[in-house]
């Protein structure tokens, strides 16, 4: 491309780049922006500004705090300085927005008279969130869940383009290589039409934690770019208990014996043969790619009885919201399962497992499972969840309450005999 589409501003806001107010669900309205829309009253008409008295809707109420926030600043961004709208499909530029009074100017005659009623139409805010900050208290994962919460509740919300951080260094990448294959004449260089979907962002969203005792203190603060200025300010106070403090990372666990995560417990499943029946420890001399580590079963499910099994398992509560399945690397022999438990909300004794089955080969190769794969085990709901001392869930797989993890080689899935080594390598989440 001749002319870049990257303008940076502010440094530290690194403001870059959404794809051009389209709806996240719905690939094919991209060339034709997505909208919100308010009514409103005619005040007054001179020359080509307008007066209005726009009817901002009140937050939705909820119990949910993230949602409660993405409410409340959806709301308080309605309008913002210098931004494009539509007011009854004339063109116009919001000049000044205070309380519920818009002052926009438009390019052409305005038809309407005072005291008509109009529909202003609200291009989707792009909208860029950064991590939040612990000013007071010493727990630092809190920011990090409140931002990926928070995140995922102004995408629920639809008001918001929402461009994640973590996916700018790809953008930046992909739009380098464009420009790279056009000029060397490998590929040809990109339509006008897609040489403007790529904007700045409208706002920035940042905030801080405070920890007050028994409840954290939320404040956020919503950053228009192109003028710098806070549009808004939202605080709130709400518990930040066990159940938000959850990981939302994607894991990357290459079991690696100087760099496992504590949460992991490694072990047979059978109390009383164990040596017998299976090992699991961790293999230092191979692993997937250049990952000279991995993950090693050895079992010998010969004359045991069924549901014998070897497993290993992370305990780590996980909010996994914003990724769409696990994948991994095996190499082997035999048949296994990945088994999920998640919670219902509000009620941590109440657990549903979910499992997935793959099998091993002699190579190494990578294995993806999208957590639509996933089936609620029907042994669990019959007796497993009792004898672990929990009680059936509800089957809904909900992926921000992950209460465990797990690669097991059961005896059930596999031949009465069957016994050898499994190795899984390097196993995460993606999106």
């Amino acid at each position: 491309m001749k002319n870049r589409a990257l303008v940076f501003g502010l440094s530290w806001m690194v403001p870059l780049l959404i794809m051009n107010a389209a709806s996240p669900s719905r690939a094919g309205d991209a060339d034709t922006p997505s909208t919100v829309s308010v009514d409103a009253i005619v005040q007054s008409v001179t020359g080509n500004e307008l007066v209005l008295e726009a009817r901002i809707p009140k937050p939705r109420k909820t119990d949910a705090y993230m949602t409660e926030l993405a409410n409340q600043a959806a709301v308080k961004s309605f309008f913002i300085e210098g931004s494009d709208v539509e007011v009854s499909d004339v063109p116009a530029v919001v000049k000044v927005f205070k309380g519920s009074t818009l002052r926009v100017l438009t390019g052409n005659a305005f038809p309407f008279a005072p005291g008509a009623p109009v529909r202003v139409h609200i291009p989707k805010k792009n909208i860029v969130v950064t991590d939040f900050a612990v000013i007071r208290g010493t727990d630092a994962t809190s920011g990090r869940v409140t931002m990926e919460e928070l995140t995922t509740a102004l995408i629920d919300s639809g008001y918001f383009n929402v461009l994640e951080r973590a996916k700018l260094k790809a953008v930046i990448n992909e739009l380098e290589l464009s420009e790279t294959l056009g000029a060397t004449g490998l590929a040809a260089e990109l339509p006008e039409k897609l040489k403007g979907r790529l904007l700045l962002t409208d706002l920035l969203m940042g905030g801080t934690l405070a920890d007050m005792g028994s409840d954290w203190e939320v404040n956020l603060r919503l950053i228009n770019v192109k003028s710098g200025q806070t549009v808004a300010a939202i605080a709130m106070r709400m518990p930040l208990t066990a159940e938000q403090l959850r990981d939302s990372g994607p894991m990357n666990e290459t079991f690696k014996e100087d760099a496992l995560d504590a949460s992991w417990v490694l072990g047979p499943r059978d109390e009383k043969n164990r040596e017998a029946v299976c090992s699991v420890t961790l293999d230092a001399t191979q692993g997937p790619a250049a990952e000279g580590t991995s993950l090693r079963l050895d079992y010998d499910f010969t004359g045991t009885k069924k549901q014998t099994r070897c497993t290993a398992y992370t305990r780590k509560k996980r909010d996994l919201s914003l990724y769409s399945g696990v994948e991994f690397y095996v190499k082997g022999s035999g048949a296994g399962f990945i088994n999920i438990q998640t919670s219902v909300p509000g009620e941590p004794l109440k657990v549903d497992a979910w499992v997935g089955t793959f099998r091993a080969t002699k190579e190494w190769r990578k294995i993806r499972m999208p957590f639509t794969d996933f089936v609620v085990g029907r042994k669990w709901i019959k007796k497993g969840a009792a004898s672990s001392g929990f009680m059936p869930g509800d089957q809904v797989f909900r992926a921000g309450l992950v209460e465990q993890v797990a690669i097991i080689i059961n005896s059930g899935v596999n031949p009465a005999d069957a016994h050898g080594t499994m190795h899984v390598g390097k196993i995460g989440f993606y999106r």
